[in-house]
């Protein structure tokens, strides 16, 4: 898909933030636990779900979708996960957990999705080996079998929120009490603790990061409200930010969850309103620079660096950012410089560089699900029209992003 993006003056109205794409992708692989229906509201129409839903129809589940409510369920699914799509999406690998704790084993692909640098799936591994699963690496796939468990204590080595709900998927039906230290407690693994319990699982949390997990012999069905998503929201709330004349409001959201965000806006002199269940956003004429460290929540998200990057191209001075997630997440530099913008990745200190800078329109490529929406950001920002190619890639984790953006005045249009 290719796009052209004018020169906007400002994003201005209400916008409806859609169901999280990071708690609906696991939700769904939970499915795969108990043989009873299972009713997920709030799921965002999105590229990657849908995905999700072909790859576990393939392995006989089965399903219904109506507005945002999937009701699935998966009656006896097969352990062998070969369809071509597991490649497509990073979050296949939730299949693994889940299918490991209601088979005892799973032949799979690797997974894929977006290329940010280095993100091996080794937690996730020697979780599962921890628990008493072989792993088997065979060419493009996976082979992991239940072996009996050698262990009740896993340790992550570095928080991994698909990691943390692996081992929880692993483990919630396995004989005895798991202990997960140094567990991801994230919002969206928060909501996926919320939903395995609804369905029957004993899931504490306890001091220091750790989830005590009782196995029960077997999980029912359930109904799960899926939570806002925090990464659409704050790339909104990012974009009213990033142009000059703006006022707009999003909802709903829950403020608690998005602390660290609107600190970060409200840093650059931008005004944000907190209402209810409402963020508004005012921009500032002239925004001042930052300095943002990215880490695990309650940290800035990994998610919105890129978008947050085109942000600070507006602002009077350097802005630093340090991205302990994915400090290889930084396909957009290469991009906004095609349009002028003076930003560079420090590779000695791990940290993106950025200036003020005058944007110009150009032809620039989106690479990634998040650096899609950051060159529509930047082409808003830019003199003159920008196109912008691959804009598929934002189809993976943004329900209607064109329809949204055009609601709220945002200059775009596919051609």
């Amino acid at each position: 898909m290719i796009v052209k993006v004018s020169k906007t003056a400002g994003v201005h109205g209400e916008l409806l933030v859609s169901g999280s794409k990071n708690a609906s992708l696991p939700a769904l692989c939970a499915s795969l636990l108990t043989k009873e229906w299972l009713t997920l509201e709030n799921v965002p129409l999105i590229d990657d779900i849908d995905k999700m839903l072909k790859i576990l129809k393939s392995i006989g589940c089965e399903y219904t979708l109506e507005n945002h409510t999937v009701r699935i369920r998966s009656a006896n699914p097969s352990y062998k996960v070969l369809t071509e799509e597991v490649g497509d999406i990073r979050a296949s690998y939730y299949l693994m957990g889940a299918l490991l704790s209601r088979k005892k084993k799973v032949l799979i692909g690797y997974p894929g999705g977006c290329n940010l640098g280095s993100r091996p799936i080794d937690f996730h591994l020697k979780a599962f080996r921890d628990l008493g699963f072989r792993v088997t690496e065979n060419g493009q796939f996976l082979h992991i079998v239940y072996e009996g468990t050698k262990k009740h204590r896993l340790r992550f080595a570095k928080e991994t929120v698909g990691g943390t709900i692996n081992a929880l998927f692993a483990s919630c039906r396995l004989e005895g009490t798991t202990l997960i230290e140094n567990a991801s407690l994230e919002p969206e693994v928060l909501d996926i603790i919320e939903l395995l319990n609804k369905m029957g699982a004993k899931i504490e949390r306890k001091p220091g990061r750790v989830l005590s997990v009782a196995g029960v012999a077997k999980l029912k069905g359930t109904t799960h409200k899926i939570l806002f998503d925090r990464m659409e929201a704050g790339s909104y709330m990012l974009l009213a930010s990033s142009l000059p004349n703006s006022n707009l409001t999003v909802y709903p959201v829950e403020e608690s969850l998005l602390r660290t965000v609107i600190s970060v806006i409200r840093s650059t002199k931008t005004k944000v309103k907190v209402t209810g269940d409402a963020i508004n956003i005012k921009s500032a004429e002239n925004l001042k620079p930052v300095n943002v460290l990215i880490g695990p929540y309650p940290f800035f998200p990994t998610d919105l660096q890129q978008i947050l990057s085109v942000m600070l191209l507006r602002a009077e001075g350097e802005s630093l950012i340090e991205d302990t997630v994915f400090p290889g997440r930084i396909s957009h530099i290469g991009e906004l410089k095609k349009l002028g913008g003076r930003i560079e990745f420090d590779g000695s200190q791990n940290r993106i560089v950025i200036h003020q800078s005058r944007l110009k329109g150009s032809r620039v490529k989106a690479h990634d699900l998040r650096c899609a929406f950051g060159l529509l950001v930047a082409g808003g920002m830019a003199d003159n029209s920008t196109i912008v190619e691959n804009v598929e890639n934002v189809l993976r984790g943004y329900e209607n992003p064109l329809q949204k953006l055009k609601s709220i005045g945002f200059l775009i249009e596919e051609i």
